[in-house]
């Protein structure tokens, strides 16, 4: 298992100085590293939290998973006599 490990950890590194090595050369030859593409249209972050309220907005996400887990429940049960969860 030692070994397993040794060999691990000496890829690690050994990966490391090869990234860092080609950065290197990248700066020297005066080419930088490409740039993120943009942001698609439609993706970009909101700038306000989302909130909500109702029946199955509730204090914590485990009880609005509950409370939406119970409302299908109810809803399903009247169109299948045997719906469970």
């Amino acid at each position: 298992m030692r070994n397993i490990v040794s060999i691990i950890s000496t890829c690690r590194i050994v990966l490391g100085a090869a990234l860092l090595a080609t950065i290197a050369v990248q700066a020297r030859a005066g080419q930088t590293p490409p740039k993120p593409s943009p942001t698609p249209k439609g993706f970009e972050c909101g700038g306000e939290a989302i909130t909500g309220s109702g029946a199955g907005f509730k204090s914590s996400q485990e009880e609005s998973e509950n409370a939406a887990v119970a409302n299908w429940l109810e809803k399903a049960k009247a169109v299948y006599d045997d719906a469970s969860w």
